[in-house]
């Protein structure tokens, strides 16, 4: 989902393909209002890549979806997508996809091949699934 910014330490026209989150919005605001983070808030400022300076980054991000009590389409799943464009996903009963979305942006083809799986993604994944603070920014990548 592209986010939009606009500001005076924005350069016009200009854009990145870095990973961000929604817990990077709160990080962000104190670190532009010169006030600091509480330790306990989950994300980081965008600030350095607003400026065209972030050099270290996060490098991947979790996903997950979660039935609600009341049912729903959305199958449960977890899974990671990392700024390499690579997109593992478990889903609950055994059922896993592994997308290359450079190559395939609108996931039309399943590259997961359980003689091959992708070891080191599912590793990644279960780090970003088990992190908490600090542990997080180690399991996403960049700090």
């Amino acid at each position: 989902m592209p986010l939009l910014i606009r500001g005076p330490i924005v350069t016009a026209g200009s854009s990145t393909n870095k990973l961000v989150l929604n817990t990077d919005y709160f990080p962000t605001f104190t670190d532009l209002a010169g006030i600091p983070t509480p330790s306990y808030v989950d994300g980081r400022s965008l600030q350095p890549v607003l400026k065209g300076t972030a050099t270290d980054w996060r490098s991947a991000i979790l996903l997950e979806a979660h039935q609600t009590k009341g049912g729903g389409e959305t199958p449960t799943y977890s899974g990671i997508l990392t700024s390499s464009g690579s997109k593992y996903i478990e889903f609950d009963g055994g059922v896993r996809e592994l997308y290359d979305l450079g190559v395939d942006p609108y996931e039309l083809t399943n590259n997961y091949n359980s003689a091959t799986p992708p070891d080191a993604l599912a590793t990644r994944l279960q780090a970003l699934k088990s992190c908490a603070g600090l542990t997080c920014r180690q399991a996403e990548g960049g700090q």
